[in-house]
């Protein structure tokens, strides 16, 4: 009885969206809808990107029910509005038309790794020093990719004695 559960829901349609709203409604079954959008543009960068997951809060009234659902029906897809020039507050309030908003707290977020040499010289130096050495003998260096931001370390052979001799 001490074990948390774990359950499963189906896909709806692949869209991550549809499916996040698929999964509150019959594993949480809690209302909520969620919008996501990417706009790439002709160069493959992101042009833009953004989203919101709206939960229905518990006692929300039949009326205040019915007021979101016809605001979620009618409203453009995220990016279409963020390619208008609409800001994250504008986007709150075209979603939650008719209700009072406060906006709480704003957040900065950005695309920013913590990954350092030092930090990849760790890992590295994790493997121990066998691998190490098996490495600087049979492959003469070795290439580290951070999965995060695609940042590539190398070290050469030389490196990879020194962090074995250190």
């Amino acid at each position: 009885m001490n074990e948390p559960f774990v359950g499963t829901t189906n896909i709806v349609s692949g869209e991550i969206a549809e499916d996040i709203t698929a999964y509150y409604a019959s594993s949480e079954q809690i209302g909520a809808a969620c919008s996501l959008g990417v706009l790439v543009d002709t160069d493959q960068s992101v042009k833009q990107a953004g989203g919101y997951i709206l939960e229905v809060m518990p006692n929300l009234s039949e009326e205040d029910f019915a007021i979101l659902e016809e605001n979620i029906a009618s409203v453009k897809p995220v990016t279409t509005m963020l390619e208008e020039g609409k800001s994250l507050e504008d986007i709150i309030n075209i979603v939650l038309a008719g209700f009072e908003v406060s906006i709480l707290e704003k957040t900065d977020i950005t695309y920013d790794c913590k990954c350092t040499e030092e930090r990849v010289t760790k890992a590295l130096i994790s493997i121990g020093k066998k691998e190490l050495l098996e490495i600087a003998e049979e492959e003469k260096k070795i290439e580290m990719t951070c999965q995060f931001c695609d940042r590539i370390y190398k070290f050469s052979k030389d490196d990879i004695l020194n962090i074995i001799k250190e």
